[in-house]
C-alpha cells in the first residue's frame, strides 16, 4: 500500500509499538497469530531490535497480514491502528504507550504485568491476559473482532483521566 497509515474500516488493524525484544512479548504476541479464529485483522509492528532477532521472527511468522514498519512516528502509528497490543512480560512500572494509545482513542489488549492493569481499567474497552499466555492474548483478538464497532470506539472511559498523567 502506497499509505501505510490509511485506517481502513475493514479488517481491524491491531498495533504493536516498542522495542523488538523478547521482554515487551513480541514474541508471544506473534506466537498468538495463528491461533485468532477470524481472518479480518491486520497487525502492524512499530519498532526496532536486533537485526538477527527481528529477521528470525520474521522468518517464523510469515504471514501477510503482519506487516512490519520499523522505526515510526508515535502519533501516525496510533491513527492508523484500532485497538493496540501491550504485551510486555516484563513488569513496567508506568505503561506510557498504553497512555499514549488511550490518549489516542484506542482500544487495548494488554498483559498483566506491573502498573499494566492500574492504567488499562481506564480505558473504555480493554482486556487483560497473563504475560506469557498465547492462549489467552489469541482469544482476546477473537474478542475485539468479535465486536469491531465497539472496539473501535476505544480511548479512556472517563476523558478527564488523561489530565492525570500530565505534567
Amino acid at each position: 500500500p502506497d499509505d501505510v497509515y490509511d485506517r481502513p474500516s475493514n479488517p481491524f488493524v491491531f498495533g504493536f509499538i516498542g522495542r523488538i525484544e523478547p521482554e515487551k512479548g513480541i514474541d508471544v504476541v506473534l506466537e498468538a497469530t495463528p491461533r485468532v479464529t477470524r481472518a479480518d485483522w491486520r497487525l502492524h509492528i512499530a519498532g526496532v531490535g536486533v537485526p538477527d532477532y527481528v529477521s528470525e521472527l520474521k522468518a517464523r511468522y510469515p504471514d501477510p497480514r503482519i506487516e512490519w514498519l520499523g522505526f515510526s512516528q508515535a502519533g501516525d502509528f496510533y491513527r492508523a491502528i484500532d485497538t493496540v497490543l501491550i504485551a510486555s512480560v516484563w513488569p513496567e512500572p508506568l505503561p506510557r504507550t498504553l497512555i499514549e494509545a488511550l490518549s489516542f482513542g484506542l482500544s487495548a489488549i494488554c498483559a498483566e504485568a506491573g502498573g499494566i492493569p492500574e492504567i488499562v481499567n481506564l480505558a473504555r474497552h480493554a482486556i487483560t491476559y497473563e504475560p506469557t499466555d498465547v492462549g489467552a492474548l489469541a482469544a482476546a483478538i477473537d474478542t475485539a473482532l468479535g465486536d469491531a464497532a465497539a472496539w473501535r470506539a476505544g480511548g479512556l472511559s472517563d476523558p478527564q483521566a488523561l489530565g492525570w498523567f500530565a505534567e
